[in-house]
């Protein structure tokens, strides 16, 4: 394994939090032989290390299976991650990407294998993993997965491993690379001499790419829940269909999901808070669940939106913005154009108060 960075990783912890020995995680039967050549293997990777002297944290280990079927081994720290003293350090987020992806026309995914594990911890933070299964104790050599600070932690490393590189964007373990130019020629020779750079510096970094998810010279990829394509932003397909098919709510809860579904895409559809309003009306401390005609128009509103959402544009600095806003006795709507065409959609539906 390869790392980012050859200083090792130091974890600070609140020393007013009292240390935990948690209990023997049990290993189902089907599964025992398979966890137990899991850990042999992490071992044999020097991803882990067994450990025999006396240790004031023991956590809990947890067993995930991935769609491969091969099993990924994390601890469930819940006091140490109390305990741990974070940085904070932040996450992109859409918003922070998409004015750089004007004119973008080639795309690019990565995918880094078992990103985690490129950090290298310090001895007195691994013995902080010190975790306990059927067959001893181990400890992380690497940054393993279930600390509440490994993804800020492992962001904030690969962010400084590939600064100054143009056209590239890191996310967690994806990293995302584009093209830009008046042509698709234009952009694919800047996409290609972006993603050579970005080659020879995950070589020199020793930052491990996974080749079985490369997504290379593409017209459009997902990204951060978002299909980016040579045309603009589009609702990602799956989201789509998970709005399309799905039943009407029967509570609260399922009120509450669907108006997070339809939040997070809340930018491509026109007036969408004024749709949702009876649906979200179902939310109040003191409503009373009815699921009439108007909740159910409402809901085939939204399905019918999804299923016909516009592309939006990338926002392009150099182009002339215009804001068309609107107002009914139920809400409020507004769209950001760029030369005519949408770069998002914001609505929202008044108060009993404002109305």
């Amino acid at each position: 394994m390869n790392q980012v960075a050859s200083q090792g990783l130091h974890l600070s912890v609140d020393e007013t939090e009292a240390p935990q020995v948690s209990a023997t995680c049990r290993v189902p039967v089907s599964i025992k032989r398979h966890v137990q050549e899991t850990l042999q293997e992490l071992e044999q990777l020097q991803i882990i290390t067994r450990v025999d002297e006396p240790t004031q944290w023991v956590n809990r280990m947890v067993v995930a299976q991935k769609k491969s079927g091969e099993l990924r081994i994390c601890i469930d720290p819940q006091t140490l991650n109390k305990a741990l003293k974070r940085e904070r350090h932040p996450l992109p987020i859409l918003e922070d990407i998409l004015p750089e992806l004007a004119q973008a026309k080639v795309f690019s995914k990565l995918d880094l294998k078992n990103g985690y594990w490129h950090c290298v911890l310090d001895h007195e933070s691994s013995m902080l993993t010190t975790f306990r299964t059927p067959f001893g104790r181990y400890r992380w050599l690497r940054l393993p997965f279930g600390l509440a600070a490994s993804s800020e932690i492992f962001q904030k490393r690969l962010q400084t491993a590939l600064d100054g590189l143009q056209g590239v964007v890191c996310v967690a373990d994806d990293i995302l690379v584009y093209g830009t130019g008046q042509n698709r020629d234009v952009a694919q020779l800047d996409h290609d001499q972006k993603l050579a750079r970005l080659l020879d510096r995950c070589t020199e970094q020793g930052i491990r790419i996974n080749k079985t998810k490369l997504e290379l010279n593409k017209e459009e990829v997902i990204f951060l829940g978002h299909k980016l394509t040579d045309k603009g932003l589009v609702i990602d397909p799956d989201k789509v269909k998970a709005i399309r098919e799905m039943s009407p709510p029967t509570d609260v809860g399922g009120v509450l999901r669907l108006c997070g579904m339809v939040n997070y895409i809340a930018r491509f559809l026109p007036s969408i808070s004024t749709i949702m309003e009876p649906i979200r009306r179902l939310t109040a401390k003191d409503a009373k669940w009815t699921w009439s005609t108007e909740q159910e128009e409402a809901f085939e509103k939204v399905k019918h939106l999804v299923t016909t959402p516009p592309i939006l544009a990338f926002y392009d600095e150099k182009k002339a913005l215009t804001i068309q806003c609107d107002a009914s006795e139920k809400g409020l709507g507004a769209i950001l154009l760029e030369e005519d065409s949408p770069v998002s959609y914001a609505s929202r539906a008044l108060a009993p108060t404002e109305i």
